[in-house]
């Protein structure tokens, strides 16, 4: 094609040179519509500009192929790391339990940091305070107090190990809450919100007309610790240790109560919160000299849907385990500044050694009273230093 072009104008060419010579047209006429020099260069200027936009299309185009193909293998190598990575760790790394790691893990007891909570107290600080020379020490609760004249109970080591005067004040399924919103059963009546109640106002018809309603074969042993807790002489206290809190589990009382203001923070007393922290606000405000401990239940066993002994801290009575109640317990006695021991987390006999510390019933044996008394008795006043908080 390009060879006929040229022919085309060699031939058109020769035809105007035979016109000038035959004189038809000027030599002038020819070399208009020639291009001149400077025409010459611009086309070859802007074939060379093309040319060279060509090159930097070739070469942006090479390049963008570049950066995709880049990208691609870069994503190529992601997926592959991670389906590497995801691969290795599903195949993990084998971990070999011991046997009491698998009981611990069965029994739902792994190693918890302790819930002790001291606060410093010093009935000396207080204006007024004569020391009478003897320690007096009321210990306020449920069966696990024991009485203090048995060798194996808690009330007896406490003694054994302060040399103070001891008094228990106790029966078997005590609580600190009550079954209710507002009282409504006799049995109520006995709960440490009720009881205390009574005591600061030194009026126990409430008490006694619940004894009157109850049938003979319960009656018994409230009678038995009205008798005796009425008469002890709480003003001359220096220590009052609240020991509860395993049969509001063991009863299924909720967490925390209802109507919750400035004055009942924890809801209504018919919940452990609530009717542990009401309880610890009356003991202040009327025996100001005495430091108030909150003592938290131990590890025990209860009896599951089978009658089978299980510990307490697996049982689910729709509230959660025992632990779920110490954590309570802790929080009313921290919000109210005064000390809590806490007997669950705290010391060393769990779910997964119990055996030589729970008698035959899944209560704490005369060994488990020795280790919660001497842990229970660092935290009275005079072992405290000063600081505590």
């Amino acid at each position: 094609m390009k060879k006929n072009k040229v022919k085309e104008e060699y031939e058109e060419m020769l035809e105007e040179y035979d016109q000038v010579a035959e004189g038809d047209i000027s030599e002038e006429e020819i070399h208009e519509d020639e291009p001149s020099e400077d025409e010459d260069d611009l086309e070859m200027i802007d074939i060379e500009n093309e040319e060279d936009d060509q090159d930097e299309e070739e070469k942006t185009s090479d390049k963008s192929k570049f950066i995709h193909i880049g990208f691609a293998i870069l994503v190529v190598l992601i997926i592959g790391i991670m389906i590497f990575v995801i691969h290795r760790w599903d195949q993990g790394k084998k971990i070999v339990y011991t046997e009491e790691d698998i009981e611990k893990q069965n029994n739902g007891h792994w190693d918890t940091e302790s819930l002790d909570f001291p606060i410093y107290f010093n009935p000396a600080d207080n204006e007024g305070y004569v020391d009478d020379g003897q320690l007096n020490i009321i210990m306020l609760g449920d069966e696990t107090v024991g009485n203090v004249e048995d060798s194996s109970s808690l009330a007896y080591k406490v003694k054994e190990i302060t040399g103070g005067n001891v008094m228990s004040a106790q029966y078997e399924g005590m609580t600190f809450s009550i079954s209710e919103k507002t009282y409504n059963i006799p049995e109520d009546a006995f709960s440490t919100y009720y009881f205390v109640t009574c005591l600061i106002n030194n009026d126990f018809y409430l008490a006694e007309n619940a004894l009157n309603s109850m049938s003979d074969d319960i009656k018994q042993k409230y009678s038995d610790f009205l008798y005796w807790a009425r008469y002890l002489d709480y003003s001359t206290a220096d220590v009052i240790v609240l020991c509860a809190g395993r049969n509001d589990y063991l009863q299924g009382r909720p967490l925390e109560g209802e109507d919750k203001y400035s004055e009942q923070p924890f809801g209504t007393p018919n919940s452990i919160s609530g009717g542990l922290d009401l309880t610890i606000r009356m003991l202040k405000s009327t025996y100001p000299n005495a430091q108030i401990i909150v003592c938290s239940p131990s590890f025990f066993l209860t009896k599951d849907e089978d009658g089978k002994l299980v510990g307490a801290d697996i049982k689910n009575n729709g509230y959660g385990g025992v632990g779920e109640y110490v954590v309570n317990m802790a929080g009313v006695a921290s919000d109210e500044s005064v000390t809590f021991v806490d007997n669950y987390f705290g010391i060393k006999f769990n779910a997964s050694n119990y055996e030589e510390y729970i008698d035959e019933n899944g209560n704490p044996n005369d060994k488990a009273n020795q280790l919660i008394a001497e842990h229970l008795t660092n935290y009275f006043y005079y072992n405290l230093k000063k600081g505590a908080k």
